[in-house]
């Protein structure tokens, strides 16, 4: 991504769970599985989590996408998802909802987790 003129810095907020907070998370989550229905197979997702996080830009939140390519669980891969949907739908994520930045968590597991903790 190319940023022009003065970028503001990333910011970690002190957040809690609020029925705002929650409700943002839930309306993204709904946006993304929305978008990949139908698609799921396609990629071999098995779960698609979406994580509020509480650090931006310009005092708003982002979100990480993760979705997860996994069996048994015991271990998981990213799965990669097509630029051609997953552009889109960052774009309306973004235009939609009050927040900073999409992330694609790319981790497989191990080292990580299938969920955030």
């Amino acid at each position: 991504m190319l940023a022009f003129g003065p970028v503001s810095p990333f910011t970690l907020f002190a957040m809690d769970i609020n029925p705002e907070r929650v409700s943002l998370l839930q309306q993204v989550d709904e946006h993304v599985h929305r978008v990949m229905e139908g698609k799921m197979d396609d990629f071999h997702i098995w779960q698609f989590p979406v994580v509020l996080l509480p650090t931006g830009v310009d005092n708003q939140q982002s979100v990480v996408l993760r979705p997860i390519a996994s069996t048994e669980a015991m271990t998981a891969h990213f799965a990669r998802i097509d630029w051609e949907i997953l552009e889109p739908m960052v774009k309306d994520i973004l235009s939609n909802h009050p927040l900073s930045h999409v992330f694609y968590d790319l981790t497989h597991k191990p080292p990580g987790t299938i969920e955030w903790e």
